[in-house]
Formats: structure tokens, C-alpha cells, sequence
């Protein structure tokens, strides 16, 4: 309960829900992707749901910009602007130093601590490996 209150602090203070954010980290470890590209990330959403969040985050922020694909003219590409990757990076710096508070207080330590980042890797991994996983089917 309380990692999810730090979660929400973390987006009340930037002013962003958790899947705005979940957007701009994807567009910021991508380079150029169109909606139905961020679509794939998230399949239980509908297409016209991802394509109003980023106006919203396009228009009213100004935390995304819009290009012409190079490759079809019809389609747009998104990526972060300026103020885009500075927000980002200033929620990723708040998260850490929560996520920091939140495993000291959990006080684990010897034998029980090496379980826990041993956990954490192993998930991490499994969060990269699916990503990449994702990346080589949106390639095809």
C-alpha cells in the first residue's frame, strides 16, 4: 500500500497519471514510434484511448512532439521534446529515491537481501526480455 502511495505522490507532483507516465518512458526508450506502435504496449487499450492521451500530451504539455514518418507521410511519429525528457527524467530520480526510502525501511538485510535484489534482477531481466521481445515483433 504504501509503494503504490509513493508511486501516486510521485505522479501528483508531476501531474500525470501512471499511464502517462508508463507513455513517455516507452517513447523515451524508443526512437520514433507511431501509435499503433505504443498500441502493441498496451493491448488491453483501444488505439483512439493512446492517440488522446499523447494529444493531450502533445497539445496541453507540450511534453511529446509530432514529426512526418519518413517512410509513410501519412503516418506521425512521437517522440519526447525537451520538456518531455527532463520530466521524465526528474519522475524516474523521484521514483528511485522512493524506491530507495522503501527498501530501507523494509529493513532486509544479509542473506534475505541478496534473495530480494536477486529477485528484483531476475525481474528486471524478465521486463527487458519481453520489451526486446515486443521491439523484434513491431520490427517484422
Amino acid at each position: 500500500m504504501r509503494l503504490l502511495k509513493a508511486i501516486q505522490t510521485i505522479n501528483d507532483e508531476s501531474g500525470l497519471s501512471e499511464r502517462e507516465v508508463l507513455l513517455l518512458e516507452l517513447i523515451g526508450s524508443q526512437k520514433g514510434m507511431s501509435i499503433s506502435d505504443i498500441g502493441k504496449y498496451f493491448p488491453g487499450l483501444a488505439i483512439s484511448t493512446i492517440s488522446g492521451d499523447i494529444s493531450q500530451l502533445w497539445k496541453k504539455r507540450e511534453l511529446v512532439t509530432k514529426g512526418i514518418n519518413p517512410d509513410n507521410e501519412r503516418a506521425r511519429v512521437i517522440e519526447l521534446s525537451d520538456k518531455g525528457y527532463k520530466l521524465l527524467n526528474d519522475v524516474e530520480k523521484k521514483q528511485a529515491e522512493r524506491f530507495s526510502i522503501l527498501l530501507k525501511g523494509l529493513n532486509v538485510k544479509g542473506e534475505n537481501r541478496k534473495i530480494l535484489e536477486q529477485i528484483i534482477q531476475d525481474a528486471l531481466l524478465f521486463i527487458e526480455e519481453k520489451l526486446a521481445s515486443l521491439n523484434s515483433s513491431n520490427s517484422e
